[in-house]
């Protein structure tokens, strides 16, 4: 079973942020490191911000050679401009809009379109397309504690994320991180959904950006040492 090792999680972009100089704006974006690869998850919503926190977090993003795009909202999507390279290869789905595939393909960059579940390198996985509107692909990684999986938005719904992830590897989940999507949710509804989040045998939870502020407060209060407060700024290792 291949698998990462340790991934370096870095947050580049979130509606908080924890770091002197680093600037909070609506939208998501994560920086991943492991083996020889540094993949850089979705790039927010404003390419000044990005490029702010990026030179604040003192990384270059000539560094990144892979990019993944969660969904086509413009609050993962309008970074790109200032990170896309000639060479880097870019994971979005076939059903994202044509006018975004041309200006990744115009760059340089290698387009790489994704349909269904696919391994993207050892121990690296999208979960394909999901959602019915709104088409949306997560990240899972295989490390030595587990699957981390992150989500730009989840908007197919953060569980029925997890347990696509949870049928096809069926091994432990160590960390879940990104939009969960339960802003609109009152606190009873939250709390099934950490139920059942944790039914599917999640450890750590990392809820942010379009997670909403209460339902983050509940996961904390909920989950105690299980919850993983993240921003802008904050760094992981898993």
């Amino acid at each position: 079973m291949k698998q990462t090792g340790t991934i370096e999680l870095t947050m580049l972009y979130d509606n908080t942020a924890c770091g002197p100089g680093l600037e909070p704006d609506w939208g998501f974006s994560t920086l991943l490191k492991f083996s020889d690869r540094t993949l850089l998850f979705d790039t927010g919503g404003d390419p000044e911000v990005l490029v702010h926190n990026l030179k604040a977090l003192k990384i270059d993003p000539t560094g990144i050679d892979s990019i993944f795009i969660s969904h086509a909202d413009w609050d993962h999507i309008n970074g790109l401009p200032v990170v896309l390279r000639p060479g880097q290869k870019v994971y979005l789905l076939q059903a994202f809009p044509d006018k975004l595939k041309r200006e990744v393909g115009s760059t340089g960059a290698e387009l790489v379109e994704v349909s269904g579940w696919q391994e993207l390198w050892p121990g690296v996985f999208t979960t394909g397309e999901m959602g019915d509107k709104k088409k949306e692909q997560a990240l899972a990684v295989r490390t030595d504690n587990g699957l981390v999986i992150i989500t730009g938005c989840a908007h197919p719904g953060i569980v029925q994320i997890v347990r696509r992830v949870k049928e096809r590897l069926k091994e432990p989940i160590g960390l879940v991180l990104g939009g969960f999507h339960l802003y609109e949710m009152n606190k009873a509804q939250v709390k099934e959904i950490i139920a059942q989040l944790k039914s599917l045998g999640v450890a750590r939870f990392a809820p942010c950006h379009c997670s909403g502020e209460s339902a983050i407060r509940t996961f904390a209060l909920e989950l105690g040492q299980d919850f993983v407060e993240i921003s802008a700024g904050s760094r992981l290792e898993v």
